[in-house]
């Protein structure tokens, strides 16, 4: 199959001050939210818990977001700049940092609420995939993530060349996270099991994708047809997402053994 068309935001829309990620981020925080009240019932929470969960995650997702972008992908701006660019809270997302944010403000929602932590995080992962995927899509429509050279689908053809777009695979990886979490609901599981599937298939998942993410060369090369084009630090050939990732998995395998082995203990 040929490479997908290089995708085009409608000018019209443009015109009238309207850029793709942040309507596609908007509507994908939407649908996350009209999700959690479609799925509301089922978890016990009332209109206002709703609320509760979307006001603090979003501003503590926005900024976890945020500083991950400084400190782990632009700690240039913060040498050269000082403090100023930490109030420019939409300028420089890591999705990374918002996933760390978010569980901080759930943290925050579940004690303000007086409710099982494990329990919100499932509420919260049946319906984020949906609304982050949708969020993906802006970022492949800005071109924010390409990926390397690709010449046959699900490649884009890039200017320059067909390339792998991390954003569209994202979004993809996104969508069946949602959909496995929406079976996988329908049989009673411990609290916070469902998000730590969830979670843990994201994090494999885009651990595998960055190494497809371009590099230095890779980003000198599109940026001529392009422009702005940059790659993501590596630390010891790996992305800052991809430590993140890596140590998430680490956490949650040493959980799992942890619990077996306080299992067959009681056992005895």
């Amino acid at each position: 199959m040929k490479p997908i068309p290089f995708p085009r935001f409608p000018p019209g829309l443009v015109d009238l001050g309207l850029e793709p990620f942040p309507v596609l981020a908007a509507l994908g925080g939407l649908t996350t939210i009209l999700l959690l009240l479609a799925f509301r019932d089922r978890r016990a929470l009332s209109l206002r818990d709703v609320a509760t969960i979307a006001l603090i995650l979003a501003g503590s997702a926005a900024i976890g977001a945020h500083l991950a972008e400084l400190i782990f992908y632009r700690p240039d701006r913060l040498a050269t700049e000082g403090l100023r660019p930490l109030f420019g809270l939409l300028d420089g997302l890591a999705s990374s940092g918002a996933l760390v944010g978010g569980a901080i403000g759930l943290l925050i929602v579940a004690l303000r609420l007086g409710r099982d932590f494990g329990e919100l995080a499932d509420a919260v992962c049946e319906a984020l995939p949906f609304g982050w995927a949708i969020g993906r899509l802006g970022c492949f429509l800005v071109h924010d993530h390409p990926g390397v050279r690709m010449e046959v689908f699900p490649a884009v053809a890039y200017p320059g060349g067909a390339r792998l777009d991390l954003g569209l695979a994202e979004a993809v990886l996104l969508l069946v996270l949602g959909v496995l979490a929406l079976v996988a609901r329908r049989r009673p599981r411990p609290p916070g099991r469902l998000a730590l599937v969830v979670l843990g298939g994201y994090a494999l998942g885009r651990f595998l994708l960055d190494f497809a993410r371009i590099d230095a060369e890779g980003a000198r090369e599109l940026g001529s047809h392009l422009g702005g084009v940059t790659a993501d630090p590596r630390h010891l050939g790996l992305t800052p997402a991809q430590w993140l990732g890596a140590a998430f998995l680490v956490a949650v395998l040493l959980q799992r053994i942890r619990r077996k082995a306080s299992i067959r203990f009681r056992a005895r």
